[in-house]
């Protein structure tokens, strides 16, 4: 993979590290299988991409459209194996277009350079990341919720009301929403009238610092469980249509040939 990160650069591909591995190099997760990439999606960065992976002898791994911008802008992953390391075979995947965050151009502007195992990457910033992650996945939420609390912690006692209801917002376990209700003296007062309706009901019955009632403790986690619900569903919408077009790639025997090198 270092190689392949090399190669990138030499070639002056646009990118950013997202999801697994992100949220792994932030803290909010411990383990990702796949290296998943944000390439911004022209012409050029893609003939770029396409030559790094042909030099990191990449092969195609499975349900990937021919690697043009077209399916790159139409939100579609492309989904590669690298030969084998000391660790292994690393698997790939791409995107020109994630669902939920916006430019590409926007998003790198905020962007982090951090330190990884293959060389210092360019990493999409937390609040970017954990849109990427509102997956149909059950295990993303815990990750969103270990990210907000990140961000929140970097922050310290003071940070602003804006922060404060946008992690309220993307907080989907008690416990963390206990936290923020504790660590944060002036939290009951950035949830009155907005965003989540959590806060509120746990406020109205248990003081911060002592013992969360049963009642509310279970009030609390089932309003957090529909609101995962409804960010699950979300997620299956949009690929709703994506998939429909993979199938229909498929049945015309357009998708790229799995095992092939590129």
């Amino acid at each position: 993979m270092r190689s392949f990160f090399q190669s990138l650069e030499q070639e002056q591909v646009r990118y950013l590290l997202i999801s697994g591995q992100a949220s792994v190099l932030y803290g909010g997760a411990t383990f990702s299988e796949n290296v998943d990439l944000w390439v911004a999606p022209s012409r050029d960065n893609f003939a770029g991409l396409a030559r790094a992976l042909r030099h990191a002898e990449a092969r195609i791994h499975k349900l990937t459209p021919p690697l043009t911008t077209r399916y790159a802008r139409g939100g579609h992953g492309f989904h590669f194996v690298l030969p084998p390391d000391a660790v292994g075979p690393a698997y790939l995947d791409v995107m020109g277009r994630p669902p939920r965050v916006g430019s590409f151009s926007r998003v790198a502007r905020r962007a982090n350079r951090m330190p990884t195992a293959w060389g210092e990457l360019p990493v999409v910033a937390i609040p970017d990341l954990v849109e990427l992650k509102k997956t149909r996945r059950p295990a993303d939420y815990d990750v969103i919720t270990n990210l907000v609390r990140i961000r929140l912690a970097e922050a310290g006692p003071r940070c602003g009301t804006a922060l404060l209801r946008w992690g309220m917002a993307r907080c989907f376990r008690l416990d963390v929403a206990v936290w923020i209700l504790t660590a944060f003296p002036h939290a009951p007062r950035a949830a009155i009238g907005a965003g989540p309706e959590w806060p509120r009901t746990l406020l109205s019955k248990w003081t911060p610092g002592e013992e969360v009632p049963t009642e509310a403790g279970l009030a609390v986690q089932a309003q957090l469980a529909a609101e995962q619900g409804r960010q699950q569903q979300a997620d299956i919408r949009y690929w709703s249509r994506i998939l429909q077009e993979l199938r229909e790639l498929r049945r015309a025997g357009a998708l790229l040939p799995e095992g092939r090198p590129l």
